[in-house]
This record gives C-alpha cells, structure tokens and sequence, in this order.
C-alpha cells in the first residue's frame, strides 16, 4: 500500500485527513481547534489519527444544510 493511499485505511493522519476532506493542512488543524471537524484519537504518545468514518459522518452533516 502505498503512503498517501487512503482509500485502504481507516486511520488517517492529519494530512490524509486534510487531502480527504479536500482542504489543507492548516485549514482542517484550525477547525478541528475550533471544534468544526472532528477530534483526533490519540494512538500513542506522539501519534494521533483521524477514523475515516467520524470524517464520513461530519461530511454528512455538512450536506444536511
């Protein structure tokens, strides 16, 4: 599998998260900070992850305007 291959995996990591919502890096960091997007999972100390499935669902939401 390679890297930047995320239709394979389930835990992104924030850049993959960014590249799957379709906005960058600095701009999802600031909406999760904001509380807009999902939080992250703290998978060990250094390393936190995004279920691509909590994503699926905000993006749901963002259609039900």
């Amino acid at each position: 599998m390679k890297k930047d291959d995320i239709d394979n995996i389930r835990l992104l990591s924030v850049g993959q998260a960014a590249r799957y919502l379709g906005i960058g890096e600095v701009t999802f960091r600031k909406m999760v900070e904001r509380g807009d997007a999902p939080k992250p999972i703290q998978i060990t100390a250094g390393r936190v992850v995004w279920d691509k499935k909590l994503l699926d669902s905000y993006i749901d939401r963002l259609n039900s305007f």
